[in-house]
């Protein structure tokens, strides 16, 4: 995707994160902080005065994890949208027939990797977080070896007002702005009843199916697939509604993410290297990503 793809409109939403349609009508997905550490970049200079242009930026560096975690929501969502006309033919209540095996051991399949890529998900997520912080801190603090390498650290040293003793050499009102305002996306994967933790460390029971309603006067169902994180003991259930809450998930991490470039590069306007380029059909590669310039439906399929 070029530059020139982009009306001027959209133009102006920079520095967001997430997909955004061209003039062709094929949606991308844009991560301009993918940008920050790259070679030839302002902030790559940062890099290199300190001898960390190599593996230790290679191994730190949110590209990756941001990579990892957008093939695996294409997945996510290619799995929903393949098994979903499944579950509104009704398989299930048809006579038994060689057809009808093969659409529910199909559906049934989704089933399981939707599960594991869910997984994978809140963790990566979990793993962005820390990288964002870990990463960036050349470029944000000239003392930048005595900053916090965890979000949640450096979260806490934005709100005892610490994190100043490092010597910013960014935009420091923004970034303890993105610290203080925008990382609730953090404190959903990581507390008490955080879903990472809960997914990696404390017992649970994960649900995957399918959900139906309809309204008195419909005939016929509203078919969802659904997922549902289920924690406690009979009569005092804890249960979490896993798609919503990973859309939210995600798009609190574009956020923070926008106001981290912000306190770094001046904004202005979209360029080259922030595409992420993946295979597959535009609307599984954006679909649980935040549009840029529309608005999110609830459901995390895009038509």
């Amino acid at each position: 995707m070029r530059v020139s793809d982009l009306t001027q409109e959209s133009q102006n939403h920079f520095p967001s994160h997430g997909w955004i349609t061209g003039c062709t009508g094929i949606r991308h997905l844009r991560l301009p902080i993918l940008r920050l550490y790259q070679f030839g970049q302002p902030t790559y200079e940062r890099f290199v005065e300190n001898n960390l242009g190599g593996m230790w930026l290679q191994c730190r560096s949110p590209n990756r994890t941001l990579r990892q975690l957008a093939v695996g929501l294409r997945d996510l969502h290619t799995e929903i949208r393949e098994i979903l006309p499944i579950v509104q033919e009704e398989w299930l209540q048809r006579e038994a027939s060689v057809e009808r095996d093969n659409a529910l051991t199909r559906l049934h399949e989704g089933y399981e990797r939707i599960e594991i890529s869910l997984i994978a998900a809140f963790v990566l997520l979990r793993r962005l977080a820390d990288e964002l912080i870990d990463a960036s801190r050349p470029f944000l603090l000239k003392h930048w070896q005595s900053a916090p390498r965890k979000l949640a650290a450096a979260v806490s040293k934005a709100r005892d007002s610490t994190l100043v003793d490092a010597i910013p050499i960014c935009d420091f009102e923004i970034l303890i702005d993105a610290l203080q305002n925008h990382t609730s996306w953090l404190d959903r994967l990581r507390e008490d009843k955080g879903i990472r933790d809960i997914l990696i460390h404390k017992e649970h029971i994960l649900q995957v199916g399918a959900r139906g309603s309809k309204q008195l006067d419909e005939i016929d169902f509203n078919w969802r697939i659904s997922a549902s994180l289920v924690q406690g003991k009979p009569g005092a259930l804890h249960i979490i509604d896993l798609f919503p809450a990973l859309l939210d998930c995600i798009a609190g991490a574009c956020g923070f993410m926008d106001r981290l470039y912000s306190s770094v590069s001046p904004v202005d306007s979209y360029q080259q290297g922030d595409v992420l380029f993946l295979t597959g059909s535009d609307n599984d590669i954006v679909g649980f990503w935040p549009p840029i310039d529309e608005i999110q439906t609830e459901f995390p399929l895009t038509d």
